[in-house]
């Protein structure tokens, strides 16, 4: 007779850890959180909450010289924000196994961020090296954010041998930020005596922003070291945008319509891609190619900027990789890659920070396309040293204009 006992999966159950964290140095941080996992045979359920409160400094340094028709005029800035901020994220989802090959699972995760920013900065303008005139701005801001995440996905092993996988996945993503500021500029004259009466502002800047996107994959074994994988994904952003900054004239407030704007963009991204893998004695191979098609569009009211574009382009990739001996792995690799522009950098809105400092972003950029070459050697599986080569088209970057204002081109 022999008693064969078998060992329990200690995994099954539920449990619950609670974390406790505070910091202090110029600033404090404090973190609390609680997870909550529970596991059957066939489901996985989990749950999480977490509390964050701390306090941030932002600061800006600047010295700039404009050289115009012989004279120099030198603005000096030093900018300083303190970030008080309190955030509560949570997610809860769920796996469950519909059947040995199948796997169903959602997950819904968000936060809500609330920050008071405290921003003061001051300054002082020089022509020809002489003490010429200072600002001293002062702002409040009350911001709230608050975004949600819905993920469904599923999984399937189309074979008991595990050699052909599909899996899918749907995402919606809803974003919402509730912005308010008031501005405060104080002028002086060259001996530090108030000149000119004080400027105020009021900045009311509401976003929403929605994205959706659903994606499927298959992957194939087509021997012990051969692989196939290909896939189809599709995107859709839409950002809408908002700016009222109003102007303190006679003790009421009213419209500033060189700064107010409304700006919105909308993006569509339909992509595939197919990559093969291969090992053969010491080498290792892996090749793919990417499609992408994007169609999008933007328009602001102020000024009025309409952009209607489409575009497609394929994207190869290849690695090859090679034991030299058993010291030395050289791999050569190529991969052609896209950069798009952040939607601050499309948003034209204006970020005051004073008269002669503030920034905005361009409607009109485009993306820019990175190919990149490169062979490294690892040594000894520790040391890896590397050459690399990265050619950009339609590079774009930040630079500050004889204006004095800082934008994107």
């Amino acid at each position: 007779m022999i008693n064969i006992i078998l060992k329990k999966n200690k995994d099954f159950g539920s449990n619950v850890s609670i974390t406790e964290s505070a910091g202090y140095g110029d600033k404090y941080k404090f973190n609390s959180g609680i997870n909550y996992n529970l596991r059957t045979d066939k489901l996985n359920l989990f749950a999480s909450y977490n509390y964050v409160n701390n306090s941030i400094t932002h600061t800006i340094n600047t010295n700039r010289f404009i050289n115009s028709n012989g004279q120099v005029d030198n603005f000096d800035l030093n900018y300083y924000a303190d970030v008080k901020a309190s955030n509560n994220t949570f997610n809860v989802g769920a796996d469950y196994q519909l059947t040995s090959r199948q796997t169903l699972g959602f997950l819904i995760n968000g936060f809500d961020n609330d920050a008071k920013i405290d921003k003061r900065s001051t300054t002082n303008i020089y022509t020809n090296g002489l003490s010429d005139s200072s600002i001293n701005t002062t702002s409040k801001i009350n911001r709230d954010i608050y975004n949600m995440n819905y993920n469904l996905n599923y999984k399937a092993t189309l074979d008991k041998a595990g050699k052909s996988v599909l899996s899918a996945d749907a995402d919606y993503t809803d974003y919402h930020r509730i912005s308010t500021e008031h501005l405060r500029n104080d002028f002086f004259n060259a001996s530090g005596q108030n000149e000119n009466a004080p400027l105020f502002y009021l900045d009311n800047s509401p976003s929403h922003i929605t994205i959706k996107s659903a994606n499927i994959d298959f992957n194939q074994a087509l021997s012990k070291n051969n692989q196939l994988s290909m896939g189809v994904k599709s995107s859709e952003v839409n950002s809408d945008n908002q700016i009222d900054f109003d102007q303190l004239i006679n003790g009421t407030y009213a419209e500033d319509i060189a700064l107010t704007d409304h700006f919105v963009y909308k993006e569509r991204i339909d992509a595939g891609y197919l990559q093969f893998d291969s090992k053969f004695n010491k080498t290792t191979l892996s090749v793919s190619v990417r499609g992408e098609y994007t169609h999008f569009t933007d328009e602001s009211i102020n000024p009025s900027r309409h952009a209607d574009s489409s575009y497609f382009n394929l994207f190869p990739n290849a690695e090859l990789s090679q034991q030299l001996d058993k010291n030395n792995l050289l791999t050569l690799s190529y991969s052609r890659n896209i950069n798009r522009p952040n939607y601050q950098d499309l948003n034209p809105f204006v970020s005051y920070v004073d008269e002669f400092y503030s920034s905005k972003g361009n409607p009109f950029l485009k993306p820019d396309y990175l190919n990149t070459y490169r062979i490294s050697d690892l040594f000894l599986d520790k040391y890896r040293g590397s050459l690399s080569m990265v050619v950009t088209d339609n590079f774009f970057s930040t630079i500050l204009n004889k204006m004095m204002l800082p934008r994107r081109i």
